[in-house]
């Protein structure tokens, strides 16, 4: 088990990784925009021409203390970091993004968590998932998805917190989660102050994910 917790950050980039995104100054946002538009294209590691993934986004991040400029690429479903300083871009079609399915009919996004789903459908593409409903009233997100890897709940839900904090600022004061796949459904709760002391850093995975199973 702590063997594929372990596994769920290194494939993640780590929470802690992407708790640390940090707001940019001015001149970093000109910085970043300058790096903008080579979203879409394809990101090559610089050394030994190895593909990363499809561009999606760029952030400026804490590493280690550190800031740093990354390209968030999309590879098999994952969403993960490519520091700009080790990433040779080519504007060709990548092979190893895997785009995510389309919304179905009747799908309910509040307004407020547009930026979540976003993020969301791109990680859910790991699991051939869709998002369902995201929804808010006064600080409580009800989030409700599908998926076709069953084995892998707690990485999707670990994937949502993530989509939670890069796409939404405000006060959380609970997340009612409901996960289906095939006829199989599970419903977990996490609360404010839980997703909180994860957001900062102050519980691990293990700990934040205790009971999801």
């Amino acid at each position: 088990m702590l063997f594929a917790l372990f596994c769920i950050s290194i494939l993640l980039g780590c929470a802690k990784t992407e708790n640390n995104q940090i707001n940019p100054a001015s001149s970093d946002k000109q910085n970043l925009d300058s790096y903008r538009v080579n979203i879409g294209k394809t990101a090559f590691n610089a050394t030994n021409d190895a593909e990363r993934g499809k561009i999606v986004d760029v952030e400026l991040i804490l590493v280690n203390g550190v800031e740093q400029i990354v390209y968030k690429v999309n590879k098999e479903g994952r969403i993960e970091n490519a520091p700009v300083s080790n990433v040779l871009v080519k504007d060709v079609p990548s092979t190893l993004s895997k785009e995510p399915k389309p919304d179905g009919e009747g799908v309910k996004i509040d307004s407020a968590l547009e930026r979540v789903a976003s993020e969301f459908r791109n990680r859910l593409a790991y699991y051939d998932g869709q998002v369902l409903s995201l929804t808010l009233n006064n600080g409580h997100i009800v989030a409700e998805w599908n998926s076709q890897k069953c084995d892998f709940i707690q990485g999707e839900v670990t994937d949502l917190a993530m989509s939670i904090n890069r796409g939404y600022s405000d006060d959380i004061s609970a997340i009612d989660m409901k996960r289906t796949c095939n006829s199989n459904t599970k419903k977990f709760t996490i609360s404010g102050a839980k997703f909180k002391q994860y957001k900062s850093g102050q519980i691990n995975d293990p700990q934040f994910l205790k009971g999801i199973k």
